[in-house]
């Protein structure tokens, strides 16, 4: 399996939250993961060469564009040579357990996978993180990926990908992408830890990015909805290690 992790300014003590968590997985089961890891223009750039002893794939994005998350994880998923991917945040951790889970939890195609997210302290957030899943790669394209017309400032992308995810639900009520393709969603056991003091500093003012939503929340709604913005920047590989 293909874990695509994009950086953005990481602090030492999260990347090291990471490696930890790696470095933990048995030697029997670690050949049957690779890193791919998307530098997304970080000051200092970010070096891909880590610690663990595991394949790793990297490239970096060439421009500084604040909240690119969204290019970022697309770009990971074109660099995915695995059919299933696990997508995660730099600022949320998958333990060591769950990660082998990934490995052993019954897959099939037009099935989305999602985890429990927590807290360090145990206590226990909102499920169904968008940004956070299993997902066969070819899935992730016919969703669409991540919509790139949000880069630029904070918010809404994960609020469109999960109404395209869903059909129905709190503030969804939009024909989903997910339902049109007849996708479905799956809850696991499988568990995340939020390190939200963490996330990067960047202004999280969102109005923005409004507009664009209901934009196309409305093209979800008339089921003409395509997301015509992938990898509208500039990038190039930085290292791999095929261990």
């Amino acid at each position: 399996m293909d874990i695509i992790l994009p950086v953005y300014n990481i602090s030492q003590t999260m990347l090291n939250r990471h490696i930890q968590e790696l470095n933990k997985i048995p030697k029997n089961r670690i050949k049957d993961f690779r890193l791919i890891i998307i530098d997304d223009c970080s000051t200092p750039s970010f070096n891909p060469n880590l610690s663990i002893d595991m394949s790793i794939k990297a490239a970096r994005v060439e421009v500084d564009v604040k909240w690119h998350a969204e290019g970022a994880i697309n770009l990971g998923f074109v660099l995915a040579n695995d059919d299933w991917c696990i997508l995660t945040c730099v600022d949320h951790i998958i333990p060591t357990n769950d990660l082998v889970q990934c490995l052993d939890l019954k897959k099939e195609k037009n099935n989305i996978y999602m985890f429990n997210r927590f807290l360090p302290n145990g206590k226990s957030r909102r499920k169904n993180v968008p940004g956070v899943c299993i997902i066969h790669r070819d899935d992730w394209w016919r969703l669409g990926g991540y919509d790139e017309d949000f880069c630029g400032k904070h918010g809404c992308a994960d609020w469109l990908t999960f109404g395209c995810f869903h059909s129905g639900g709190e503030g969804y009520n939009q024909l989903s992408v997910a339902k049109q393709l007849r996708m479905n969603f799956i809850q696991t056991n499988l568990k995340i830890i939020e390190y939200a003091d963490e996330c990067c500093s960047l202004s999280r003012a969102n109005r923005r990015n409004y507009g664009i939503y209901f934009k196309k929340v409305k093209e979800l709604e008339q089921g003409i909805y395509i997301n015509r913005s992938k990898l509208n920047f500039r990038w190039h590989l930085t290292y791999e290690r095929v261990c």
